[in-house]
């Protein structure tokens, strides 16, 4: 049988009015009988009726997570999700997932509708690269309570601030002593222009960091490279050259920050092929959200903000609800996690007495 507020004020003795404000924490009522209603109401296992709810305040008390079917287009991290159902669960909602076609997103018909098919009051959309013009602009046009994870807009969108990070990253290697700093990007190619805004943004960050020290910026790697199966060919190139039988120092990077834990692997692969220590030789930074040791190596990283980018676009929905109004933006800062894969750079070589007198 299912238990309703009318059992529960049958038992008590009491109106369903009374029961209902109890339930709902309404100060109209005495905290013994709130005790009372809340006892009873857990003894005949009483659940709320959310439609019931939703009929009479005009909300469902859901948030719907919308995704797209190009999952290269919606990569979800567990940490961003887990941030969100944390901050949904902390205001007494539901968080709800809806994987979509970009057919139906951009559909003209299909936007407007779009809370009522997901019974949700509004969307927090995970929607970050390749984005069709099309889902925005009916989102915008239909006035449609959305947040954006992990994109840069002005409003209503919660992202992490990839280019503050990109140059704190450099200025940690350029504190070291480090002047031949290269940024590695094998998953984005430069006239990409869909890609995700992390691609340019951090190598923007790293970029003005090493002009602001003087210091020419490198980039190694494209996108077409690492298809092409030449990756490790291309970085095996640029990390050769320390010209060691002669112990000529070379143009070769000391330090590498690289976009991605592929980057650093294949970059920390090489080295090892080509016997440079890390981080005596060769320091090497990443950004990522962990684990942070492959190859039972402790790699230091610029730590994504996953979580906080989770938690905050959940608590922007509520405001942007709450106020009728669309919300400022907010970019969150990386941590960073202190591994064993940055140094500062060894002295090329030291001349023995005998080659300096040759």
């Amino acid at each position: 049988m299912i238990v309703s507020q009318e059992h529960i004020a049958e038992r008590l003795g009491l109106s369903q009015r009374a029961v209902s404000m109890a339930l709902s924490g309404h100060r109209g009522v005495s905290e013994t009988t709130r005790q009372k209603v809340v006892e009873a109401a857990g003894r005949l296992g009483y659940r709320p009726h959310s439609f019931a709810r939703s009929t009479l305040n005009g909300r469902t008390g859901c948030f719907a997570l919308v995704l797209s079917t190009d999952s290269p287009s919606s990569m979800l991290p567990a940490l961003m999700l887990a941030g969100m159902q944390q901050a949904v669960e902390a205001e007494n909602r539901h968080l709800i997932v809806a994987t979509l076609p970009d057919e139906k997103l951009t559909a003209t018909g299909f936007v407007p509708k779009i809370l009522r098919e997901l019974a949700a009051d509004g969307l927090l959309i995970n929607y970050n690269a390749h984005i069709p013009q099309r889902m925005i602009e009916l989102i915008e046009r239909h006035e449609i309570p959305a947040v954006w994870l992990n994109v840069r807009r002005e409003f209503d969108c919660a992202f992490p601030d990839d280019e503050q990070a990109g140059l704190l990253a450099t200025e940690k290697l350029i504190a070291r002593g480090h002047r031949r700093i290269a940024y590695v990007d094998y998953n984005n190619d430069l006239d990409d222009l869909g890609a995700h805004y992390s691609a340019k943004d951090r190598q923007a960050g790293y970029a003005r960091a090493m002009l602001a020290a003087g210091l020419a910026p490198r980039r190694i790697g494209q996108k077409r490279i690492a298809l092409a199966r030449n990756m490790m060919a291309d970085l095996r190139q640029a990390l050769e050259g320390s010209d060691r039988p002669t112990n000529r120092p070379t143009n070769r990077p000391t330090a590498l920050i690289c976009y991605s834990a592929r980057d650093s692997r294949a970059a920390y692969l090489v080295a090892s092929e080509l016997r440079l220590k890390v981080p005596g030789e060769l320091s090497i930074l990443r950004f990522g959200s962990g684990p942070f040791d492959d190859f039972n190596v402790d790699f230091d990283v610029a730590v994504i903000p996953e979580s906080d980018v989770g938690r905050s676009a959940a608590r922007m929905l509520t405001a942007r609800l709450t106020t009728g109004q669309p919300q400022l933006s907010v970019s969150l800062p990386f941590r960073f996690h202190q591994g064993q894969t940055i140094a500062s750079p060894e002295i090329p070589f030291v001349s023995s007495s005998l080659e300096a007198s040759s």
